[in-house]
């Protein structure tokens, strides 16, 4: 009987680990194995539901700011924006795990041009998104790698 009752327990533990495992890895961002949707910040701007969270890549114009209110607009920009640009940006985060891969690929604050791949966040309510100063807007991108960087215009 007291084998018939561990075998019991065991085959339960086995089950309840299984599926934790499960679980877990379904939750947890495969960066090196996962292949990045490629995508445009126009495309981003009108899928912002279906996008949140995934793992993209985007050509696009980098414009770095004051403060850290650097933006992606998509990519051939010959001028830099304007004010009354209405094109959709991305507010531009690198978490410090990766500022060296992405930092140091980049020239230092000046507008480039590259292929950037990050995870895409939408971040509608305000209060959640908006610092005493700053207030990056709903569409964000925050950066794990950077290549095909170049100067725009050149």
């Amino acid at each position: 009987m007291t084998m018939t009752r561990f075998r019991l327990q065991f085959l339960v533990a086995t089950i309840c680990t299984l599926l934790c495992s499960i679980t877990l890895a379904q939750n947890t961002p495969r960066l090196l194995s996962a292949r990045p949707t490629i995508v445009t910040v126009a495309y981003l701007a009108t899928h912002t539901r279906e996008m949140e969270g995934r793992l993209v890549s985007v050509r696009a114009r980098l414009e770095f700011g004051w403060e850290g209110d650097n933006f992606m607009w998509d990519e051939p920009r010959a001028a830099a924006p304007r004010a009354s640009d209405v094109r959709p940006r991305l507010w531009f985060h690198v978490d410090p795990t990766y500022e060296r891969p992405v930092f140091g690929v980049l020239p230092r604050n000046l507008p480039a041009v590259g292929t950037f791949t990050g995870f895409f966040h939408f971040v509608p309510d305000k209060k959640s998104r908006t610092n005493e100063m700053f207030d990056p807007g709903p569409l964000q991108f925050s950066a794990i790698s950077v290549s095909d960087v170049k100067l725009p215009g050149s």
